[in-house]
């Protein structure tokens, strides 16, 4: 088989402008990959590109996708067995040289594509809205224009759209992520650093309180339903994820017959296995409760390489798991918005509220801070109390109380 490559206009998502970014599709034994050109264009202008019939304005963006397209072809040729991944290797060389300069868009990119092939779709398209956002600002934006007072116009016109503190709070995030990755390639010094304490300090939303009580949770687990019901399966998936240390549904829909191992689940999680070196994993003891609901819900093949919960199938890719994920969290959200009216949650109560309550009930529990963040699968102790809620409002006047002598 032999990878072959073809200009597209990518029309999927058009930009302000009304233009569209041009890619250059790499297909191999069925499977596609997208690599971009860096340039924008017209229906009509892509036409008169590929006919041959070329403006002489648009000669310069012709000899750029002349040069990327015989470069990625010298590539391919040299390759004695092609993979995507030493492709894209191959490509990105050029970012990790500090005499090429690369704007802030060129390291977004680079960043979006480097996820794809790693699988890692979700975060790839945060970056992508992120990208997105800033183009819709600023049409071209170099490293050194990404100033404090940039970064205020920014934040500001984000507000004028009606865009919420914890989106500002994201965009700007990955931002700040692509900016850490230039300085580290040397295209930017650490002294233009705008980020951070006396400079532009990124503003996070106030906390709201997701954990149930220990109460609360003991209604979910009396809700009569209809047995083998929609709303069945998920009031069990929820009480599954809370039960099996807050686990996220990326990673309970991923679980294998491999990772049970007697009375315990052993597993990584997805979001840190690409990012760390030699994860821990995590380990869960199976109360009965989860095997209970495993013994309902799992899969009749249980083969060791088979999902636990057949929800995925063995050919899906990265891209179609991401589309399941987000039905499958929508759906369960669904019917547990439900719930948590019926037992008097005040918000909607969510496959997120099941993490947050594990990790909130442990902690009104006496439980150590170090178990709690090691049950989350978290890098630091920091991650962990972002996580956990205040005590309510009697414990602490229970506490308050007590300076008071009787």
């Amino acid at each position: 088989m032999y990878a072959h490559q073809k200009l597209i206009l990518d029309k999927r998502r058009p930009k302000r402008s009304g233009l569209y970014p041009l890619k250059i599709r790499v297909t191999f034994q069925k499977s596609q990959r997208y690599y971009p050109v860096g340039l924008d264009m017209s229906e009509v202008d892509f036409e008169r590109v590929n006919n041959n019939s070329v403006r002489r304005e648009l000669q310069t963006s012709k000899k750029k996708i002349l040069s990327l397209q015989s470069k990625i072809q010298k590539i391919i040729d040299s390759l004695e067995v092609f993979s995507f991944h030493e492709l894209q290797r191959v490509i990105l060389k050029d970012y990790d040289n500090p005499t090429v300069k690369k704007g802030v868009y060129d390291y977004f990119e680079r960043v979006i594509s480097e996820l794809n092939l790693e699988g890692r779709i979700g975060t790839a398209n945060v970056y992508r809205d992120a990208f997105h956002s800033l183009q819709g600002f600023m049409s071209a934006l170099s490293f050194p224009q990404v100033t404090v007072d940039f970064l205020k116009e920014y934040e500001a016109n984000m507000k004028s759209e009606g865009k919420s503190i914890s989106t500002i709070g994201i965009y700007l995030r990955h931002l700040r992520a692509i900016y850490n990755k230039a300085i580290e390639a040397g295209i930017v010094e650490q002294k233009n650093y705008p980020f951070g304490k006396n400079r532009f300090q990124i503003k996070a939303p106030r906390n709201i309180k997701k954990a149930l009580t220990i109460e609360q949770i003991k209604k979910i687990i009396d809700y009569e339903v209809e047995e083998g019901s929609n709303q069945h399966f998920a009031r069990d998936i929820w009480l599954f994820s809370y039960i099996c240390n807050g686990m996220n549904i990326k990673d309970m829909l991923n679980l294998k017959f491999k990772n049970i191992q007697g009375d315990f689940i052993h597993y990584d999680r997805a979001k840190t296995s690409n990012t760390i070196q030699n994860p821990k994993p995590i380990i869960i003891s199976l109360l009965p409760k989860a095997k209970e609901i495993l013994e309902r819900w799992c899969n009749s093949n249980r083969d060791e390489n088979s999902y636990v919960f057949p929800v995925y199938h063995k050919n899906h890719d990265e891209k179609r798991k991401q589309q399941i994920k987000h039905q499958f969290i929508k759906t369960i959200n669904k019917y547990m918005k439900l719930i948590g009216e019926e037992i008097g949650y005040d918000k909607p109560l969510t496959t997120y509220a099941a993490r947050h309550s594990f990790a909130t009930v442990l902690k009104r529990s006496g439980a150590p801070m170090e178990l709690i963040s090691e049950s989350l699968g978290h890098k630091s102790l920091h991650t962990t109390e972002a996580y956990l809620d205040s005590f309510e409002d009697h414990t602490r006047r229970k506490f308050m109380e007590s300076l008071i002598p009787k």
